[in-house]
């Protein structure tokens, strides 16, 4: 019954929000790939454009509420922790926070029927990213099939000045994401609008471990390369591509946003390099996963 509050009035505060300061939203969704591509949109936008994201996975009708009001932490089960979250809501309803963030860069999670919606509802797009989509949270959903209609509402729900950005490799991703908005594709397959080649893992000369990943981006016929430091999984390049789609939506150019990618590092739990003891090197992945990630890690 106190959820149920709390996510009406969370949800309430919110829209009002969106609806005061009418921030640019970017909506990201997927059975996999949804955080990496928030990160890598936040560093590619934030080197502009005074931007705001999720933290952590904070990402379903609790977590997004409470980053559209600038809230890092859930107060759990802390009543004046609430009442702290409702009193800031409150403030930015009241009064004009001129700080506030010109674009919000929301991932947008689903464990059931109906969670996307929920949130379009709160958060309309005007950018919708839709990452990959595959057999998470399959037991709720019953067949792939529903899963892919639940995950292309990002895409249905753009209006005719929005921008859809898509996973080109990905089938489920590209059948029937028809929308009247600009479309822009990623991938490593020829026909994505922006395409990468030439994939190679950086090493040091002395230790021969990895250092990075390194690759060139296609677009529009220029040719830009790419490293990413830290990096080892080609699955991360996906992630870096939607955000050179977004950056150019935003107007920044790909050596830019290039340039800022350089500035991510891998999240703990996602294909992290660790050294280990007697020059050994570990490969944190030990996130929540799907069966698509694990295949994906065990590939690396």
């Amino acid at each position: 019954m106190l959820k149920t509050i709390l996510q009406m009035l969370l949800r309430r505060y919110a829209k009002k929000i969106i609806k005061k300061y009418k921030p640019d939203i970017i909506g990201i969704t997927g059975s996999v790939g949804k955080t990496s591509s928030k990160e890598a949109i936040t560093a590619v936008l934030g080197s502009k454009f005074n931007v705001r994201a999720n933290k952590k996975n904070y990402n379903n009708e609790i977590g997004l509420p409470l980053t559209i009001i600038g809230v890092e932490k859930t107060p759990g089960k802390d009543v004046f922790g609430w009442f702290k979250v409702f009193l800031k809501a409150f403030a930015l309803r009241c009064s004009r926070d001129v700080n506030y963030p010109d674009i919000l860069i929301l991932e947008m999670g689903t464990d059931k029927p109906g969670d996307i919606e929920y949130l379009l509802e709160i958060a309309p797009c005007k950018v919708g990213v839709l990452t990959f989509i595959g057999n998470a949270h399959i037991e709720f959903f019953k067949t792939i099939k529903k899963i892919a209609q639940e995950k292309r509402l990002i895409i249905s729900q753009l209006k005719d000045d929005g921008f859809a950005v898509l996973n080109f490799d990905n089938e489920l991703v590209m059948q029937n994401s028809k929308t009247n908005a600009e479309t822009f594709t990623y991938g490593f397959k020829d026909g994505a609008d922006f395409q990468a080649t030439d994939v190679n893992i950086i090493t040091d000369e002395k230790t021969n471990w990895p250092t990075g990943l390194n690759f060139k981006v296609l677009y529009n016929g220029n040719i830009v390369p790419v490293f990413l430091p830290g990096f080892i999984a080609e699955q991360f390049i996906p992630a870096a591509l939607s955000a050179l789609a977004v950056g150019h939506i935003f107007g920044i150019n790909l050596v830019e946003s290039a340039m800022a990618l350089r500035n991510i590092k891998p999240l703990a739990g996602h294909m992290r390099l660790i050294s280990g003891i007697k020059q050994t090197l570990l490969i944190d992945d030990t996130y929540n996963s799907s069966p698509d990630a694990v295949r994906s890690a065990l590939n690396v």
